[in-house]
């Protein structure tokens, strides 16, 4: 993007069951409220790159994050339209979601060439709410809602997924802020509408 003026970018993140949709859709609706202009967004999109990259589990990691990587690509424009035109994005899941569940699967040096490519192709969050807790919590809540667990919602998975967001967040402080997910949701939503609010207001 130019040096023109934009909007700031948020993106939630966290493993299956944190609660990381309904925190980001309620995250835009508070940031409403307080008379800032929103929009919402998901990753990946409901194009063919990112329709395809959701085939894959977790035995072809590569695979997955290179349809992932292409349908940020391709998405891009409309990011920025979004960013030119509100004050606050709030994105349900970025690129950090692939170098934690694909990046997790892979050598350190596929996962520095990965994160590389993120960082060359798409916009980088300008925050990132990082939901983490007990993983079996997590897939509790995601038995609750479906009897089959897909592959990435495996405990064991899941657990190494998690482990790879929290060593982002330890290389990226400045950026990334960590919220437990395991209380009430009043204060999952309060922390991250905190976080927010002080480096936009």
């Amino acid at each position: 993007m130019s040096e023109e003026k934009r909007g700031f970018l948020v993106a939630v993140e966290g493993i299956d069951g944190s609660g990381k949709s309904t925190v980001a859709r309620e995250l835009a609706r508070h940031l409403r409220e307080e008379g800032l202009k929103v929009t919402l967004r998901q990753e990946p999109s409901q194009g063919p790159f990112g329709t395809r990259a959701r085939t894959f589990g977790p035995k072809r990691p590569l695979s997955a994050a290179l349809f992932f990587t292409m349908d940020r690509e391709q998405s891009r424009p409309s990011l920025e339209r979004s960013l030119r035109t509100h004050e606050v994005v709030v994105q349900d899941r970025s690129f950090y979601s692939t170098l934690a569940y694909q990046g997790s699967q892979v050598s350190l040096r596929e996962r520095k060439e990965l994160a590389q490519l993120q960082r060359e192709l798409t916009i980088v969050p300008d925050l990132v709410v990082l939901l983490h807790g007990p993983v079996d919590v997590a897939v509790g809540r995601v038995r609750h809602r479906s009897r089959v667990l897909h592959p990435f919602e495996k405990e064991r998975f899941l657990r190494q997924v998690q482990q790879e967001y929290l060593n982002l967040a330890r290389r990226e402080k400045e950026r990334f802020v960590r919220i437990p997910f395991d209380q009430d949701p009043e204060s999952v939503l309060g922390a991250a509408k905190a976080a927010v609010l002080r480096r936009v207001v």
